[in-house]
C-alpha cells in the first residue's frame, strides 16, 4: 500500500493523498453501520448467520455497531452499474475489428448491449455516481465503516456462470454480487474479511467499506478482527 498510495502528478485524483500518506491507525472504537441485506435481494441463510456473528464480534471488540437502512439509492446503483460495465466493454473491444466469434456468447451479448447505450444513458449513470458520492460523504460524517456480506451466495459449481437461485429465490446474473458495486462506483476502499465458514466448509466473507482515503482504517479493523478470530490455519478437505 505504501508503494502504490502516494500521489502522482499524472493522476489528478491522487492529489488528496499529498499530505496523507498511507498509515494504519489504532482500531479504536469505530462507528459501524451494519447492512445485512440490500432491499429485497436474497442472502443465503448461512452467510447471513456468519456475518451477523462477525458483527457481534466487532461489537465485542469495542466498536459501536448499529443496524440500519441503506444510506444511498440502491436501485439507482443497480441500474447504473450495467451501463458502465457494458459500455466499458464495448469501448474496450471495438478497437479489435475481428473480435466477433472470439469471445463467449455472454461477453458478445454484453458488448452488443454496450454499443446500444446512448450518451444520455451514460450521462444519467454519471449523475447517479455523483449522487451516490454525495450521499456517502454525508454518511461518513456520522459513521466510520459500513459492514455487509461480501457475496449473497455461497460458492457455486464451476459449470455455472452464476448461481440462479439464492435462499430459494430466482436471481439475476448479479444476484450474488449486489453488495460490492456501490463501493466501486463511489471510489470507496473495501476489504473482504473471512468469517465463519458454512456448515460444509465453504468460505464466507464480510465486507468492510470506509470513506475514500481511509484504506488504513480498514486494514486496522481487519487486523484487529483477524487477531481475535484467526482463520489462516483453516484448510478444506481436498
Amino acid at each position: 500500500m505504501q508503494a502504490i498510495s502516494d500521489w502522482d502528478a499524472r493522476d489528478a485524483l491522487s492529489v488528496m493523498f499529498v499530505d496523507h500518506p498511507f498509515q494504519v491507525p489504532a482500531a479504536s472504537s469505530l462507528r459501524i453501520l451494519y447492512l445485512p441485506r440490500f432491499g429485497a435481494s436474497p442472502v443465503d441463510p448461512e452467510i447471513a448467520d456468519s456475518v451477523a456473528s462477525a458483527v457481534q464480534d466487532l461489537a465485542g471488540l469495542g466498536h459501536r455497531v448499529e443496524e440500519g437502512n441503506i444510506p444511498f439509492d440502491i436501485d439507482g446503483v443497480s441500474q447504473a452499474w450495467p451501463v458502465f460495465s457494458q459500455a466499458g466493454l464495448a469501448w474496450l473491444i471495438r478497437s479489435q475489428a475481428d473480435w466477433c466469434g472470439k469471445v463467449t456468447p455472454a461477453i458478445e451479448q454484453m458488448a452488443a448491449s454496450g454499443l446500444a447505450i446512448t450518451a444520455a444513458d451514460y450521462y444519467a449513470a454519471l449523475d447517479t455516481v455523483g449522487r451516490l458520492r454525495c450521499a456517502l460523504s454525508v454518511f461518513f460524517a456520522r459513521y466510520d465503516i459500513i459492514v455487509t456480506p461480501t457475496a449473497a451466495a455461497l460458492p457455486w459449481p464451476a459449470t455455472e456462470v452464476f448461481p440462479p437461485i439464492i435462499a430459494g429465490q430466482k436471481v439475476s446474473p448479479r444476484g450474488h454480487a449486489v453488495f460490492t458495486a456501490f463501493a466501486n462506483m463511489a471510489g470507496c476502499p473495501g476489504i473482504n474479511v473471512p468469517g465463519a465458514p458454512s456448515s460444509s466448509g465453504l468460505p464466507i466473507g464480510f465486507q468492510l467499506v470506509a470513506a475514500p482515503g481511509k484504506d488504513g482504517l480498514l486494514c486496522a479493523i481487519a487486523e484487529q478482527y483477524e487477531s481475535a478470530r484467526p482463520w489462516a490455519d483453516r484448510w478444506p478437505s481436498l
